[in-house]
């Protein structure tokens, strides 16, 4: 389901967050560009330094700033904002 989205990620920072009414940190931001990799908890953590638990926060973080319940909805929420 992510596969056609991998390495397509065309949103900045700023361009997410002036669509959101509670905006999304940087280090939230890192993680949801790893989303579109179709990276695991466990790679995402490893790549960006941070424990699995933080990684899990901030997808959670994301999933109630962007309102979706999963990755699939995720990618399917930055697509139609492009």
């Amino acid at each position: 389901m992510l596969g056609k989205y991998e390495g397509d990620f065309s949103v900045s920072l700023e361009e997410l967050n002036d669509r959101l009414s509670t905006p999304t940190s940087e280090r939230e931001y890192d993680v949801l560009k790893m989303v579109f990799t179709q990276k695991t908890n466990q790679e995402i953590a490893d790549e960006l330094f941070l424990s699995i638990n933080t990684v899990k926060s901030h997808l959670k973080n994301l999933y109630d700033k962007l309102g979706v319940n999963n990755r699939g909805e995720v990618v399917k929420f930055i697509a139609s904002r492009r």
